[in-house]
């Protein structure tokens, strides 16, 4: 028999069992993956350009960023849907920098966070306006000399607000205990729908042709050569670039090409129930909570409350959901019966270690070997932010002496 009839029955095996998403499913039935074509030829080895590792928040807007700019882009998740973990389990709070300029102590650091979400924010708000609340939110403040600081950073930093009016925020937040407030700003953060924002981000795939490939277990070997295992049917990947966007297991994956980095979890809870309200709030105090509301649904964080942990164990611990119920009990006394018939989770939070008892929430972009990369956007409103990071390093691995769009002052990549 000739051997290229067993390729395509192997193929068609593959074909048969092969979860994938997206338009581009048909290069399948060409033998992209595995197989004979009478244009391509026989070949047992993927080429993309580019193989982005994990479909979250970063991993799709990443893939999207890319496929824009002409690039041949595979995804593939080790789960079986896109957007997992971390992704959709928080409080769907779409971040505009105003917190973040208060709550990390180094004024440096401090900036940096709160300009790549509130470029982030601008960025998804212009994109996927639909997913993105019309009600602003409040900031509220316990002390003089934190309302002082806060102000001083966010025109420093130049992020909006305004002073809201005693009368006002009383009209708009009227179950809270209004005795512990000291001053209350209007600002941008609003609620994000997470289901319309990777709705958007997979149709996007699927327009710019993503492949994309769920419930795949990745081996990266030398940054040039990695085994996608779907079903147990192993394919040979031969990127041009790798760029690793997995999260929890970013330490594993870049460990296969020996590379150390060192990874931790960090867990926090989150309560959700029925919204009491519609205005969405937080406190620039720590230990105070955030409520965010989503249509009928409410949802409770507490501000500074992960804690580090040593497995992706998402099991919720009664006592640190105990926190964020009394957090949300303080300010709303009222409301205390309601409040404890809320349902709680937990979700895991990834960052690099940098010799430090905080969790970082920096946007980084790590490089590994000049054509592996890693991505950790912080937050998932810093995405877009951290993407953009990306693609500029990227393109330093493409635009080469081929003479690509290139400029008198770029060095050619030999």
């Amino acid at each position: 028999m000739d051997p290229r009839w067993r390729i395509i029955g192997k193929l068609w095996r593959i074909r048969s069992s092969l979860p994938c998403v997206g338009h581009r499913i048909y290069k399948i039935d060409k033998c992209i993956f595995v197989g004979w074509s009478p244009v391509r030829g026989l070949v047992d080895v993927l080429r993309p350009d580019i193989l982005v590792v994990g479909a979250g928040i970063s991993g799709l807007m990443a893939a999207v960023k890319l496929a824009r700019l002409g690039f041949d882009v595979l995804l593939a998740e080790k789960g079986p849907r896109l957007a997992p973990a971390s992704s959709t389990r928080n409080e769907g709070w779409l971040h505009a920098g105003t917190y973040h300029a208060n709550s990390i102590p180094d004024r440096r650091r401090a900036h940096g966070v709160a300009k790549g979400c509130a470029l982030g924010f601008l960025q998804i708000k212009t994109l996927i306006p639909e997913a993105v609340g019309s009600e602003p939110a409040i900031a509220l403040v316990r002390e003089e000399n934190r309302a002082a600081e806060a102000e001083d950073r966010w025109l420093e930093f130049s992020i909006p607000f305004k002073r809201v009016s005693v009368s006002d925020f009383r009209s708009r937040l009227p179950l809270l205990d209004h005795t512990l407030i000291y001053r209350a700003y209007l600002v941008r953060d609003a609620a994000i729908d997470s289901r319309i924002l990777f709705r958007f981000l997979s149709a996007e795939c699927n327009r710019l042709q993503v492949r994309t490939i769920l419930d795949c277990d990745v081996r990266l070997k030398n940054g040039e050569a990695s085994r996608l295992v779907v079903n147990g049917v192993e394919m040979e990947v031969e990127p041009s670039v790798t760029v690793v966007a997995a999260g929890p297991w970013t330490g594993d994956l870049l460990g296969g090409l020996d590379f150390t980095v060192n990874v931790r979890f960090w867990k926090s809870h989150i309560l959700y129930g029925r919204s009491l309200f519609s205005q969405n709030f937080f406190w620039l105090d720590p230990n105070e909570c955030t409520i965010i509301n989503h249509g009928e649904t409410g949802v409770i964080g507490l501000n500074e409350d992960s804690y580090p942990v040593v497995d992706l164990n998402a099991t919720v611990d009664r006592s640190r959901a105990c926190s964020v119920l009394e957090a949300a009990a303080r300010c709303l006394p009222s409301k205390v019966g309601e409040l404890e018939s809320y349902s709680s989770f937990a979700c895991i939070k990834v960052d690099i270690f940098r010799d430090e008892t905080r969790r970082s929430l920096d946007a980084e972009v790590l490089e590994f070997g000049g054509r592996v990369f890693c991505i950790l956007p912080g937050k998932l409103t810093a995405a877009p932010h951290a993407c953009d990071l990306l693609v500029q390093k990227v393109l330093n691995c493409f635009d080469d002496h081929r003479g690509r769009f290139f400029r008198p002052w770029d060095s050619p990549v030999e």
